[in-house]
């Protein structure tokens, strides 16, 4: 219904962090406070493709040297239109989502996103108080072992038959 009242019916789609953030951690596995960090600039393209760079500059928090990579930007996302979305944003505005990080302390900015999409998802009735932000990341990380270990398995049953 407006961007106060988002878990109200209406005919507004509002794109801003409590749109994107969830999207990308899901489909990038990311950690919820490396995409609140992303600046406009982190959009690029490598080889062709459309990808975000994280903690690859100096202004980028990352929880070690190993998450400073280069990830593909998910078709997902593409199609959902991440890009022209971006590319729509204030000139002036260096940071993707300005609005989470104003005023806190770093440390704080994840912890206090979480709580609001949470508040957010239990107004929509989504909700589920034994699971946080994080779980979004290791939902993919299971999700993705699976995949693999099942790929592996099917490997070596097609390899002996």
């Amino acid at each position: 219904a407006s961007i106060g009242r988002r878990w109200q019916p209406g005919s507004m789609i509002i794109r801003d962090a409590k749109y994107w953030v969830p999207l990308l951690v899901m489909t990038l596995g990311s950690r919820i406070l490396e995409i609140l960090q992303l600046k406009k600039t982190d959009l690029i393209l490598h080889n062709g493709v459309l990808c975000l760079t994280i903690g690859i500059t100096s202004e980028h928090r990352v929880k070690n040297s190993d998450s400073k990579r280069t990830l593909p930007l998910p078709q997902l996302l593409i199609d959902l239109g991440f890009v022209e979305w971006i590319h729509s944003l204030p000139v002036d505005q260096r940071l993707l989502f300005p609005s989470p990080a104003g005023g806190a302390d770093i440390a704080a900015i994840a912890g206090n996103f979480g709580k609001q999409l949470k508040t957010l998802y239990r107004r929509l009735g989504i909700a589920d108080w034994s699971e946080d932000f994080y779980a979004l990341r290791k939902t993919l990380s299971s999700a993705l072992t699976r995949m693999i270990t099942n790929d592996e398995a099917y490997a070596t049953w097609t390899d002996t038959n």
